[in-house]
């Protein structure tokens, strides 16, 4: 396995969206379209990678945060590639990034039906945080 790691580039976009697409667990929502990359990307600059195996991507972490506080989103490694400890790599990666920026916690969003992400981030050290549960809802940009 010959796999790099490197930052993602706005014109990455239709090929990781590409990539998203074949990962089962990956949940892409109407905001993820390639102005909603560009913006995220925009404002979160360097802190999201990529892993690459023989020019083919295998893996994506988007980083980003708050000022407080930091959030990771998309991890996500080709099922072929996973237990290979590319997952692992994209992590640290963006937590080296975000501690740079100050940012002491990092928080993720794993769907309950994900248990093999479950067991993933609960391996590299993370543990679900029962003080807070979510809340959404859904806001009309175009009032």
């Amino acid at each position: 396995m010959s796999t790099t790691i490197r930052e993602i580039r706005p014109e990455d976009y239709d090929a990781i969206n590409a990539f998203w697409r074949n990962i089962e667990e990956v949940e892409i929502d109407d905001s993820e379209n390639k102005q909603g990359f560009y913006f995220f990307l925009g404002r979160n600059k360097g802190m999201s990678f990529l892993a690459i195996d023989h020019d083919k991507i295998i893996g994506t972490c988007l980083a980003s945060h708050n000022g407080r506080c930091g959030f990771l989103n998309h991890l996500a490694v080709a099922q072929n590639h996973r237990r290979q400890g590319t997952g692992k790599m994209l992590v640290q990666k963006c937590s080296e990034i975000l501690r740079t920026e100050g940012i002491k916690k990092i928080y993720i969003f794993l769907s309950k039906e994900n248990i093999e992400a479950e067991a993933f981030w609960e391996h590299i050290g993370w543990f679900q945080y029962d003080k807070y549960f979510v809340m959404i809802k859904e806001v009309d940009i175009n009032l």
